[in-house]
């Protein structure tokens, strides 16, 4: 394949990875859903390797991981629909995520709780979304008035 100079590190930072846990690409680029919550979103990939079972893998090559990291994994683990050729089906829960932080030459793959607390979590922060970031933040903005005039100052005669 070709590569860029740039680009190069990170590839064969994910190229180890492969080499190490050898995964069954499942699925890729993989839009799911959640009908209850509603919610939706392409996850990276779910692999299936003899080290880690079958998990979602997301991809993250920032300098350092956070936590909403964690919780978009949360979600896509419970999705119940996916898109699959054109066709809405089941998608059965995952109860295991890793975040693949590729670095330059190398990798961490860096384990996702994946529970009822952490869903309860993704969905407090998904109900902030829709309320006040998904809304254009009117609902916030509507907490702050007009400005005030400015104090007229007498001059000096």
């Amino acid at each position: 394949i070709e590569v860029s100079d740039e680009l190069r590190p990170y590839v064969e930072g994910y190229a180890q990875f492969i080499a190490d846990y050898e995964p069954e690409s499942l699925h890729e680029e993989l839009v799911v859903g959640n009908r209850e919550h509603g919610f939706a979103g392409r996850l990276d990939s779910v692999q299936r390797s003899k080290e880690f079972g079958t998990a979602l893998i997301d991809y993250k090559t920032s300098n350092r991981l956070y936590g909403n990291h964690a919780l978009q994994c949360v979600g896509y683990c419970n999705a119940d629909i996916a898109l699959i050729d054109g066709q809405t089906v089941p998608f059965e829960r995952i109860d295991t995520a890793f975040i693949l932080h590729i670095q330059p030459n190398t990798y961490d793959l860096v384990p996702v709780e994946v529970n009822e607390w952490a869903f309860e979590s993704f969905l407090v922060c998904l109900d902030h979304y829709k309320r006040n970031v998904q809304s254009d933040g009117r609902k916030l903005k509507a907490l702050m008035g007009e400005p005030l005039p400015r104090p007229q100052k007498e001059t000096a005669a």
